[in-house]
This record gives C-alpha cells, structure tokens and sequence, in this order.
C-alpha cells in the first residue's frame, strides 16, 4: 500500500514502476553497485526545479523525491527541511520541515513548498530543500534540491513629462532684463518658480528671490 498523504508530502504518479537496472532515477552519472558486503543499497536523490513566481498568493514549487529500489519492508523515513539561498524565507516561499515516509512499495515522493508571488522587479531567486537521515539500507545519490523562483515581472517603461507644466502660448521672456539700460541684464523679469513655472516679477523687491533659480 502506498505511503499516505500529508501537506507538504505526497507519493508522486507513476510510483511503484520500475527503475532501469543499475541506475540512480535521474542520475545517469551514478552506477548502483553492491557494496563490499554484497548489499546492495538504496540510492535516494532529489530533483531540482524551476517555478514561474506569480504576482500574489502562491505557487507550489513539487520537489520530487526518488529511489533506485523500494525499501524493505517495513519502510522508513528520513528528514527534509529548506534552507535560504537568495531567496528568503517567508519574504520570497514558506518554509517546510519534516518526515517523508517511505513505504515498501514506492520509489517516488513529492515535497511541496508554497512560493510567495509578488510585482516587483528583481532577479531570479532560490531556495533548497535538503534531505537528511536516511533510513537503513539507504544512501544519499543527491541530497540537495534547488528551486529557482523566476521572475515574471518585467521592468514597464511609461513617457512622462517628469512633472513639467507646459509653458503658457507666446513668447518665454528672459530670466533677467535690462533695469537700467545699460545693455546688460540685472533684475529678474520671470520668477523661476522651478517645474518650468514662471511669474512676472513686482518691482525692485524681485532682486531677492527666496529659492530663485
């Protein structure tokens, strides 16, 4: 019978079915070998994935849990816990821990990891889940898996004019006129209000503007 379902662990489909013999599921560099005492083990390896990130709630990053052979009966367990890489935990996924259990029967089991979405723009992150304390009989072929939450958000480009008033029709005056005559500018005609805003300037008292420029 199946190991039983729990949040956060679940049997993965097609457990039960047959792995090629001699290999570790997905670890076609790994040749499973009997050991010294003509034993031969039980490899355990983890997947890692890639998960789209979402703009709100969250997503579920399925890690999937795999062994070369079922276990003896009756089974056993081993430990899986995150850990933060770039991504943070309860900022970017919620973290999970605990037991796997594994039954007699089935070679795959899934771990899942809630990943948090949200709308900013930012760089793919990642977080692990590592496995540990395997149960007799068994070996880690990889014991680290690796979510990559990718980022969907991209960076919008919008035309403004940076918070500038158009200039009223006709012709802009000059900063500074000609008060004496002598051909060269010395008392403000506008008062630059900044943000491209002009008033015309009340007599002499304009020579000293609080914030002119």
């Amino acid at each position: 019978m199946g190991a039983a379902a729990r949040p956060g662990i679940r049997p993965a489909s097609g457990a039960g079915s047959a792995i090629g013999a001699g290999r570790v599921p997905g670890r076609l560099d790994v040749i499973q070998w009997p050991d010294s005492t003509g034993t031969t083990r039980v490899y355990i390896s983890i997947d890692s994935i890639r998960v789209l990130e979402g703009d709100a709630g969250t997503k579920a990053a399925t890690f999937t849990v795999r062994l070369s052979d079922p276990l003896e009966s009756p089974g056993g367990t081993l430990n899986f816990a995150t850990e933060d890489r770039t991504a943070e935990a309860d900022s970017d996924y919620v973290p999970v821990s605990g037991n796997l259990e594994l039954d007699a029967t089935d070679i795959s089991y899934t771990i899942v990891v809630p990943v948090i979405g949200d709308t900013v723009v930012e760089g793919n992150e990642r977080f692990a889940v590592r496995l540990s304390n395997p149960p007799p009989g068994a070996i880690f072929a990889d014991s680290i898996g690796i979510c990559t939450i990718v980022n969907d958000e991209r960076p919008r480009f919008m035309l403004t004019s940076a918070g500038l008033t158009p200039f009223p029709t006709g012709t802009l005056g000059p900063a500074f006129a000609d008060a004496n005559g002598d051909g060269y500018p010395d008392l403000p005609l506008d008062i630059n209000l900044g943000h491209a805003r002009f008033i015309s300037s009340q007599g002499l008292n304009s020579l000293i503007i609080p914030g002119f420029h």
